[in-house]
């Protein structure tokens, strides 16, 4: 990408991002990382709701929301990849709006977008009926999250791509603050 730098981790820094500790479940690693959100469960003035981006990123906000005493919400979304289903484009959720791959530069998914355009709305189109057929009919809306301080969750996140449509998804609300969390993360997901 030309006009970017992109910051390489050094053999140091490498190790120390390494995992040190691993977990049977994630249900296991969301009740180890629940107690870090102390602050918030002792803030009384606090209303927290929890927004769970996938199916194991919603295992591990299960004992968030039942440390904290949070109502929690599944956002449902599906990879939209070119035709080569290598390269994702970025994601759609049940509501169909679409969130760019972050890794996708804008002039570079204007390019995607002539070249395969039937192929793209085929993707999106398909996609879209996958996550409508699961039965989740009442899908969580923006506004349960209206005023309320917001922990995204994920499970495993190799970019920021996920979060990105976890927040496009609540920004027709006003939130009082968001809070990522993932369970395994690549360096790339910075």
């Amino acid at each position: 990408m030309r006009g970017s730098t992109r910051i390489q981790p050094t053999p140091e820094s490498a190790r120390s991002m390494r995992p040190t500790a691993y977990y049977a479940s994630r249900s296991q690693l969301g009740a180890t990382l629940a107690p870090k959100l102390s602050r918030l469960k002792d803030d009384q003035n606090s209303d927290i709701a929890i927004l769970a981006l996938s199916e194991g990123g919603a295992v591990m906000a299960i004992e968030f929301a039942r440390y904290l005493s949070a109502p929690i919400g599944l956002l449902l979304t599906a990879d939209i990849n070119l035709p080569d289903q290598d390269t994702r484009l970025g994601v759609i959720n049940s509501s169909g709006h679409f969130t760019r791959d972050v890794a996708i530069s804008k002039p570079h998914m204007e390019a995607f977008e002539m070249e395969y355009r039937n192929a793209i709305a085929r993707a999106k189109s398909k996609a879209l009926s996958e996550l409508h057929r699961t039965g989740h009919k009442d899908r969580v809306k923006p506004d349960f999250f209206r005023n309320k301080i917001v922990i995204l969750v994920h499970d495993v996140t190799q970019s920021g791509t996920i979060f990105q449509a976890g927040l496009d998804f609540l920004h027709s609300v006003h939130t009082d603050g968001a809070i990522l969390i993932s369970g395994v993360a690549s360096y790339d997901a910075q």
